[in-house]
């Protein structure tokens, strides 16, 4: 994430390819579903919107199953099924799919309603994508 922030695409793209295949096997869904969505954002600021695409559907259904937050690693207390929306979402936008990715902010954005600085940043992405559709 920090790589990609700062302007570092290759950096980000090959920290999450070694995230995904390092350390401890299997990794957790959760963990998995983090490493392969910044892949996919990674991949998408390199121009590989088709690698992206497959990642962020990838990445998404990775989240999916992810279990109740008892059950999550702490680090990941934020990983629900919204949240996996809008990831998919953002993705959708970095490889300009404006349709797309309307379509999943507008999906995720009801569920934001108690948090208002993320329903804020949201609703700006939407009607951004809502216009380039």
């Amino acid at each position: 994430h920090y790589s990609l922030e700062y302007g570092d695409p290759v950096r980000a793209l090959r920290t999450a390819e070694g995230a995904r295949f390092a350390g401890p096997r299997p990794l957790s869904p959760a963990a998995e579903a983090v490493a392969v969505h910044q892949e996919a954002m990674a991949a998408a600021r390199l121009g590989e919107r088709d690698r992206a695409v497959r990642l962020a559907e990838e990445a998404h259904g990775l989240a999916l199953r992810v279990p109740d937050v008892e059950e999550r690693p702490g680090w990941l207390y934020w990983l629900d099924a919204t949240r996996a929306r809008l990831q998919a979402a953002d993705a959708a936008y970095a490889c300009q799919r404006w349709a797309d990715a309307a379509a999943g902010f507008r999906e995720a954005l009801p569920a934001l309603a108690g948090f208002p600085r993320d329903h804020a940043y949201y609703r700006a992405r939407l009607e951004d994508a809502e216009r380039r559709a």
